[in-house]
């Protein structure tokens, strides 16, 4: 199963040119032109990506080459949130490579609400809305504010009353 601790495993052992034994395990793509990109974040960040939401992906080192991501539901656990893109687009010259250095950058809208009012609720964001727990959509956050957007549908409006 795709969790926290293999995905840290698998990028926490790899480097460029490394080669491995009969005794490793070993990953490789069957198709492709239909392939993930993993990474983890802290289960107490809010942000992580949307599922649904398509991604543009610019990878460091392939200047000529943007991709074009769908982002899949977040995996979380007790070590962290696996953010999962899945691309329907060749490979190209990333199919030899197992790491990378990459910038995501989408168009959303959402709500700003103080990062302090987001709480949560078995690694899922949550904020307080007249008594309700709504699953948050964590779109950016800085030192002291977040934008947020409900996970289903219209459950943020403007004038509501929202705490932690």
């Amino acid at each position: 199963m795709l969790n926290a601790d293999l995905v840290n495993k698998v990028l926490g052992n790899v480097s460029a040119g490394d080669t491995t034994g009969t005794e490793n395990l070993l990953y490789r793509l069957v198709e492709p032109s239909r392939w993930y990109m993993a990474f983890v974040t802290p289960r107490e960040q809010a942000l992580r990506l949307c599922s649904g939401q398509v991604y543009a992906v610019a990878v460091e080192g392939y200047p000529d080459k943007q991709f074009m991501g769908t982002a899949l539901d977040p995996v979380v656990n007790e070590n962290g949130v696996v953010n999962i893109l899945e691309f329907g687009e060749d490979i190209g010259a990333l199919i030899s490579v197992r790491s990378v250095k990459a910038t995501l950058t989408a168009q959303m809208s959402g709500m700003k609400v103080p990062l302090s009012a987001i709480g949560f609720e078995n690694g899922v964001p949550m904020l307080m809305v007249d008594g309700t727990a709504v699953p948050l959509n964590v779109l950016s956050t800085d030192e002291d504010t977040a934008i947020v957007a409900a996970k289903e549908g219209g459950a943020l409006q403007a004038g509501q009353r929202y705490g932690k």
